[in-house]
C-alpha cells in the first residue's frame, strides 16, 4: 500500500470539488461554507466561480452609466408657423430635446407664413419670396403703366416684391397691346399708336390728314402744301415720319392712293441733304429699292429731296426736287 502525503490528498479533494461545479457559489455538500457564523445565508451573494456558473448581469451598471453621461445640448429657434424652419432673428433656447414650436434650422425668412421657407415653390407675381432666396419672379410691365401684356413675359425682382417700375404682380390687369408705350391702352388719339388696343392705329382718332392702313401700318395723306423739312416736322408731330418705301408693292399702293385723292406729286422721306448723291431715308435706312423716273436723280441745283408721282402718266416714279418747294406729303407709321 502506497502512502500519499497529506498535502497531495488535500489538493486532490479541491480539484474534485471544482470539477463537480456549483449552482449557488458554495460546495454542493455544504452550501453554508465560507459564511461567518453571524451571516444570513439568504442575504449574501458571493457569486459563482468556475465552470457551470452563469455570467454576471451587468446591464444595470450599463444603464446607470448612460444616465450619468451629459446630453447633447443644441440651440432651438422659435418656429411660429410650424414649417420646420426657425426664425433666425428670434432668441433661441438651449436644450437637449426639442421644445414644442422650435427648430434647429435658423433660416426662415417669414416665420408668420408657413408657405415661405427655403425649398418652397416660388409662385410668379404673388409678391412673396416663398423660397427665401431674396428674389421674386414677376410679370413684365415694360412701360410701367400698371397694365401688363396678355402673355407671360417674366422679369426677376431683386427685392422680393413686384412693385418696382417694369414689374407687375398677378393683381395687375392685363391687356396692354403695346408695352413699349404707356399711352396704351387709353382713348384713341392721332399719335401713331393703337391707344385703345383695337388692333388699328389711330382709328377714329380725328387725324388732320386722310388716314389709310396697309398691312398693319398707318399712312396719312396730307394735302396741305409744305416744304420738305416742314412736311417732315408735321409727320413727326403726329407720331409718324415721311413715308419710307421698302418695295414695289408699297410704292405702287401709295401712288394709287395719291391718284385717288387727285394728287400729282407728294413728298416722301428720301433725301441726300447729308451727302450729295447719297440718298437715305429719314429713319436712317439705306436705299435698297428705287423707282427713279428717267435720268433721275439728275443732281440739279438744290434738288436734294424726293417726290413720288401720283398721276397716270408717270405714276409711281420718283423725282429729285428742290426741298423748298411746296408739296403734299405722305406720312407713315409702321405697325
Amino acid at each position: 500500500m502506497t502512502t500519499r502525503p497529506a498535502s497531495l490528498i488535500a489538493l486532490h479533494a479541491l480539484a474534485s470539488l471544482l470539477i463537480a461545479g456549483c449552482t449557488s457559489g458554495f460546495p454542493l455538500d455544504d452550501p453554508d461554507a465560507g459564511l461567518s457564523p453571524d451571516a444570513d445565508p439568504d442575504s449574501v451573494d458571493v457569486g459563482c466561480v468556475g465552470p457551470g456558473c452563469a455570467a454576471p448581469d451587468v446591464s444595470a451598471d450599463v444603464d446607470e452609466g448612460k444616465e450619468d453621461r451629459p446630453c447633447e445640448i443644441q440651440l432651438w429657434y422659435p418656429d411660429l408657423d410650424g414649417d420646420g424652419h426657425g426664425d433666425p432673428g428670434a432668441a433661441p433656447q438651449s436644450a437637449c430635446e426639442p421644445p414644442a414650436g422650435f427648430s434647429t434650422l435658423a433660416d426662415d425668412c417669414d416665420d408668420g407664413d408657413p408657405g415661405a421657407h427655403p425649398g418652397a415653390a416660388e409662385l410668379t407675381g404673388d409678391g412673396v419670396d416663398s423660397d427665401c432666396d431674396g428674389l421674386e419672379l414677376c410679370f413684365l410691365d415694360a412701360d410701367a403703366d400698371g397694365i401688363r401684356p396678355a402673355g407671360d413675359t417674366l422679369v426677376m425682382s431683386d427685392d422680393g416684391d413686384c412693385d418696382d417700375p417694369g414689374e407687375a404682380g398677378t393683381a395687375s390687369p392685363t391687356g396692354d397691346c403695346n408695352d413699349r408705350d404707356p399711352r396704351s391702352p387709353s382713348a384713341e388719339v392721332c399719335d401713331g399708336i393703337d391707344n385703345d388696343c383695337d388692333g388699328v392705329i389711330d382709328q377714329d382718332a380725328g387725324c388732320p390728314c386722310a388716314l389709310r392702313h396697309r398691312e398693319g401700318g398707318a399712312y396719312l395723306f396730307c394735302i396741305s402744301g409744305r416744304q420738305w423739312a416742314q412736311a417732315s416736322a408735321d409727320c413727326n408731330a403726329f407720331g409718324y415720319h415721311l413715308a419710307v418705301i421698302d418695295g414695289a408693292e408699297e410704292n405702287l399702293w401709295i401712288a394709287a392712293e395719291l391718284d385717288r385723292d387727285g394728287t400729282e406729286k407728294a413728298w416722301i422721306g428720301l433725301t441726300d441733304t447729308a451727302q450729295e448723291g447719297v440718298f437715305v431715308w429719314v429713319d436712317g435706312t439705306p436705299l435698297s429699292f428705287s423707282a427713279w423716273s428717267g435720268s433721275n436723280p439728275d443732281g440739279g441745283q438744290g434738288e436734294s429731296c424726293v417726290e413720288l408721282m401720283g398721276d397716270h402718266g408717270d405714276q409711281g416714279r420718283w423725282n429729285d426736287k428742290e426741298c423748298d418747294e411746296g408739296r403734299r406729303f405722305v406720312c407713315e407709321r409702321e405697325p
